[in-house]
């Protein structure tokens, strides 16, 4: 690996996001799944600095137990929380196989996918 260039690409978000426009515009499409836009609903219902976001990107299959001590985690915290859940290379759903699958969903929301730069901006994120 001593021989490789590296590229920079970006801005990775975009230019409005970093010039102080209009935040809220997301006509710039990066939301490539606008049929899972609900997760944006349920956060617009949670005060502010209440909620905890969960994401480990789209390449990292979190074993099933640690899957579980997260989700003990969360339980615990007493927080709704958001937690972007990735379905694998086989495409399952490694939500489904929780135990507390049940409490879960009743204090919070795990989607397979979401706009990372819209949620981040949501002003019920964080905990105060």
């Amino acid at each position: 690996m001593d021989s490789v260039t590296m590229v920079g690409v970006g801005p990775c978000i975009p230019s409005a996001f970093l010039e102080g426009n209009n935040r809220s515009d997301t006509s710039f499409g990066t939301d490539l799944q606008l049929n899972l836009k609900n997760y944006m609903d349920w956060l617009d219902e949670k005060p502010n600095e209440s909620v905890i976001y969960i994401a480990f990107g789209s390449y990292v299959e979190i074993p099933n137990q640690l899957m579980e001590d997260i989700a003990q985690g969360l339980l615990k915290s007493g927080r709704p929380f958001l937690w972007v859940v990735w379905k694998g290379k086989n495409g399952g759903k490694s939500e489904e196989n929780l135990r507390c699958k049940e409490e879960l969903e009743k204090q919070g929301k795990i989607v397979n996918w979401c706009s990372q730069v819209e949620v981040l901006h949501h002003s019920s994120l964080g905990c105060s």
